[in-house]
């Protein structure tokens, strides 16, 4: 029996999210994906239109068959396939906001069945008995690093391999748009091998405040959805666990140009949509053209989210 109450035993250090022993730390999104479809062998997935070519390389390298599902403007299947064996189905859950989405599957499909793309999801990213993955390395500046969660399977990675930090080094020094070209390189180096995470970039999240990071970024997507949710087509939780950013799909288009001539970046998510050899619908093809993925991450205060609003609210009016 634990005990309730009394005097206080000697504090014990907390074990972070991201290090808890159920999960795996390796390279990136990409090896984790690689490492559950080693395990499961499906011969058949189906995946989502919308979605960046990189999730799709490793179902590709691997042979299996790819059919492609349509999505709703809420993110939500419009139609779920009755899985047979060999099957599996790639969930995404978009930007972080639909978790409520991700629980309806997972009472829908066996754990064998079902791959769970959390990347948008870091801080609401748990053990379960569900084959599933999120991301380190695009919440923070990190060289790698990606979460695995695989219950019934056996990870054996490579060791990790040395990555330059040179873009994150220039973006500290100032010299972002240096940085940048250095940054893109680093991006196109990640492919399928399934590997360990840097151990730098396990000593560095070690001086992250977690929690601090999670309510800033709960905070600046309040605040944007506070100034912007009037433009905003999308049915957005009020507040979601884990943001990854504000999405915003406006009736007009946003100019994302005149945001960066400002100093204001904003990433295309996903280009790949509209250049890929299939065909793709046009919702999918709307989100990928217009969505505007804003960023609220832990860099950022109220003053900051101040100056995005007001640039993008002058460009909604104009």
């Amino acid at each position: 029996m634990h005990n309730i109450g009394g005097y206080f035993e000697l504090e014990q250090p907390k074990v972070a999210m991201w290090q808890r022993p159920e999960l795996h730390r390796l390279t990136s999104g990409r090896a984790c994906l690689t490492a559950i479809l080693q395990h499961l062998n499906p011969k058949r997935a189906y995946v989502p239109h919308y979605c960046c070519d990189s999730v799709l390389l490793p179902f590709e390298q691997l042979g299996i068959e790819l059919c492609f599902y349509p999505i709703d403007q809420q993110f939500i299947p419009c139609k779920l396939p009755s899985l047979k064996t060999g099957d599996v189905f790639l969930w995404i859950n978009y930007f972080g906001i639909c978790s409520d989405v991700k629980e309806q599957l997972i009472e829908r499909y066996c754990p064998e069945q079902l791959i769970i793309d959390d990347t948008h999801n870091l801080f609401g990213f748990e053990p379960s008995r569900h084959y599933a993955f999120s991301s380190l390395r695009k919440y923070f500046g990190i060289p790698d690093g990606a979460l695995l969660c695989a219950p019934a399977a056996q990870i054996y990675p490579a060791p990790a391999s040395a990555r330059s930090i040179k873009h994150n080094e220039l973006r500290a020094a100032g010299f972002t748009q240096q940085g940048y070209e250095l940054y893109k390189q680093h991006e196109q180096s990640f492919d399928c091998t399934v590997s360990e995470m840097l151990p730098l970039s396990q000593q560095l999240l070690k001086q992250v405040d977690m929690l601090s990071v999670q309510l800033t970024r709960q905070r600046n997507f309040d605040y944007l959805h506070q100034r912007l949710g009037q433009y905003n087509q999308l049915d957005l939780p009020s507040r979601p666990v884990s943001p990854f950013c504000y999405p915003l799909l406006a009736d007009k288009a946003i100019d994302r140009a005149e945001l960066s001539r400002k100093g204001l970046f904003v990433p295309a998510l996903w280009s790949d949509v509209e250049t890929r050899n299939q065909d793709v619908p046009a919702t999918e093809l709307h989100l990928a053209q217009h969505l505007v993925p804003l960023p609220i991450d832990h860099r950022y205060d109220e003053q900051q989210m101040a100056v995005l609003a007001t640039a993008v609210e002058q460009l909604l009016q104009t």
